[in-house]
């Protein structure tokens, strides 16, 4: 016997619809937003149980105490759609999904591997995003009283005391509490990220991955719980996909109606990037790039950017390339699970077919 349920999440209550095999109704009900009380909902629906839930800030919870209890759960990112909306409504589409085989490309769970790393990754990019704040509003507060503070100078104490000196009490007050939360912010980004590069050497791979080109022990570390699998991806187009770096394609108009009948018409096709991905990988690629490209005086990767660029493309797109390129490197990388050799990943970059435009 198939049971397929969707369940609505909110903060203090979760909606759960059931259905059978025909799509009949067979119950709907509203259970406390706690992992005991959702637990003991399940096990009071026999068969077996195929579980749709949506994509949101519980949904990793969820997927972990859940799934000893159900068949199949399958995470799904919900879009905006028009008509009359209401928790009941939204858990019966979901479970409706489930049953009729529509979810699509679900978002992949695993709460087996890189659990505590997925935890230390997400806390040291937060408090990253804190120490870059305040940054801006010490800048912003100086800037306002016309004292020019380009430059990493001004984050210094000894620098940021002498311009405090010179400005009357209230700003430099104010001033002084924004550095002192600076100068906080800085010792707890510097423990979060031990803590995290810590956890991350626990999994063998992440040495392996540190050795490829640009990346290093924070990039691996927050790559790792995002990727979780290299055999996600077949290829790696699919995995460019996912980073951002997919080429779309985009046409109109595309055929005309001729002498022999409809045939295909010569048209300028826009091409571009993929706009749904996943954007902690773009930047870590894209990092990676920067650092070939402005921190290192050989590197065969190195090389071929210089070859786009004196091949006409334009800065921005060989950056790209080269993002795709160590993209490529680092799943194969983790495919194989050996260590860069540049004997063995020494390739010439493709002419993609976007940067002769």
């Amino acid at each position: 016997m198939e049971r397929y349920i969707g369940s609505d999440v909110h903060a203090t209550s979760t909606t759960f619809c059931v259905l059978s095999a025909k799509g009949k109704l067979v119950r709907s009900d509203v259970v406390e937003t706690n992992g005991q009380a959702r637990v003991e909902y399940l096990k009071l629906i026999p068969g077996n149980l195929h579980l749709c839930i949506d994509e949101g800030l519980c949904s990793q919870w969820l997927v972990e105490i859940l799934s000893p209890y159900v068949a199949e759960i399958l995470v799904y990112r919900a879009r905006w759609t028009p008509g009359p909306k209401n928790d009941a409504i939204d858990a019966r589409g979901l479970a409706e999904k489930i049953r009729t085989g529509t979810v699509g490309r679900p978002v992949y769970k695993d709460p087996r591997r890189f659990t505590a790393l997925r935890l230390y990754a997400h806390t040291y990019a937060k408090v990253t995003q804190d120490v870059a704040r305040t940054k801006i509003r010490l800048k912003s507060l100086l800037r306002g009283r016309g004292i020019p503070c380009s430059g990493e100078a001004v984050y210094s104490i000894k620098t940021r005391e002498a311009i405090i000196r010179k400005l009357p009490e209230a700003i430099a007050t104010a001033a002084e509490i924004l550095g002192l939360e600076l100068d906080r912010l800085r010792e707890i980004k510097t423990e979060a990220e031990k803590i995290m590069v810590r956890e991350s050497h626990r999994h063998k791979i992440s040495r392996i991955l540190e050795t490829a080109p640009g990346m290093g022990p924070i990039r691996v570390a927050q790559l790792l719980p995002v990727v979780i699998t290299p055999h996600r991806f077949r290829t790696k187009r699919p995995f460019w996909a996912y980073c951002g770096f997919g080429v779309v394609v985009r046409s109109s108009s595309d055929w005309i109606l001729a002498d022999d009948g409809w045939v295909r018409t010569k048209l300028n096709r826009t091409r571009g990037l993929n706009r749904e991905y996943n954007h902690t990988l773009k930047a870590i690629f894209k990092a990676a790039a920067t650092t070939i490209i402005v921190h290192t005086q050989s590197h065969p990767l190195k090389d071929d950017y210089q070859r786009l660029l004196r091949n006409g493309t334009k800065p921005t797109l060989a950056k790209v390339t080269l993002a795709r390129k160590i993209a490529a490197i680092v799943l194969a990388m983790w495919k194989r699970e050996e260590r860069y050799r540049p004997e063995i990943y020494r390739q010439a970059m493709p002419s993609e077919a976007m940067n002769r435009n």
